[in-house]
């Protein structure tokens, strides 16, 4: 059958649904030449762009994953790696957050794990008299950190915690010293945390994936969005990009969302004061159905510049 002989919506939906034109011309049983010249005919005719793998499969998401749809174009307000230390996380890039939360209304905030920091309940040992805060001093300071930020969101804003390997801690402690803890209010951030859900990765609009971490490299941008096939959001390595990613099933993103901490904070004297490849910043994604504009936002000492106006901070 001809490509002509099917109407424009299917041929339109066998394309996105579709892992390349020459699937999609396998499909409507027509030559891929034949494909290329309708779907640019159509895309001249309604004004859009079709692409293969445009539309999410089936089986794209890990089953446990957290999912939220949100109708119309909206803005996502992604950081993490905030490490707080009791007194030290009122950073620029933490007064840049609740700036950009005021500006831009995000229908969707996703904390993206490691807000705890876990010093004292580390595998790791102290560093010789460094001085850690305890886990009731980090508990207040979170409650704090987090009830600034929750101040600066809409009040219909979608507040999401995915679990980093530090916020672990907190649980994996008790759970593998004092299993007999379980269930007990107070034990698991969720008691404690009620306006955030928390999980360990989220899909958005089935088109971005978010989670704490996936491919640990240098580049991880670029093979987490390689290796996962779909745009795809990740902390942990506190490096900040949105690396982009062109192939056959059209353009996508490995987003990476900084750090919210000072990057040469106490909570890093791991590092023996060597330099650190890392950013202070966030990132916002605008979303609209299936297709998204990351937008990386550095942030320095004393400004940060977002959407062609630069702002002081304090």
């Amino acid at each position: 059958m001809p490509a002509a002989k099917s109407d424009d919506a299917t041929f339109i939906e066998t394309v996105e649904n579709s892992t390349s034109l020459a699937d999609a011309g396998r499909k409507l049983q027509v030559d891929i030449r034949d494909v290329h010249r309708r779907r640019r005919h159509l895309e001249a005719k309604y004004s859009i762009e079709i692409h293969p793998g445009k539309k999410a499969l089936a089986n794209s998401w890990h089953p446990k994953s957290l999912r939220i749809d949100c109708d119309g174009p909206f803005d996502l307000l992604l950081y993490g790696d905030s490490h707080v230390w009791p007194g030290e996380f009122r950073t620029p890039a933490f007064y840049a957050l609740k700036t950009v939360a005021k500006l831009i209304r995000p229908r969707i905030c996703v904390d993206m794990g490691d807000s705890i920091d876990g010093a004292t309940i580390s595998r790791h040992m102290r560093h010789g008299w460094d001085q850690q805060p305890t886990l009731r001093q980090e508990y207040d300071a979170n409650k704090e950190f987090r009830g600034e930020i929750e101040e600066s969101l809409p009040k219909d804003c979608e507040n999401v915690w995915l679990l980093g390997n530090h916020d672990l801690r907190w649980m994996g402690k008790l759970s593998n010293v004092v299993p007999q803890y379980e269930g007990i209010p107070g034990t698991d951030l969720a008691h404690v945390f009620a306006k955030w859900r928390f999980g360990r990765s989220l899909v958005i609009n089935d088109t971005l994936l978010c989670l704490h971490r996936f491919r640990n490299t240098t580049h991880a941008g670029y093979a987490n969005t390689r290796d996962s096939g779909v745009n795809i959001a990740t902390g942990h390595d506190h490096k900040l990009e949105a690396r982009s990613y062109n192939d056959f099933r059209g353009l996508r993103y490995g987003i990476r969302t900084g750090t919210l901490a000072n990057i040469y904070g106490p909570q890093f004297e791991y590092t023996e004061q060597t330099p650190v490849d890392w950013c202070h910043g966030l990132v916002v994604v605008h979303v609209d159905s299936r297709r998204i504009w990351p937008e990386p936002i550095v942030v320095l000492p004393d400004e940060f510049r977002f959407r062609g106006k630069t702002y002081k901070v304090k």
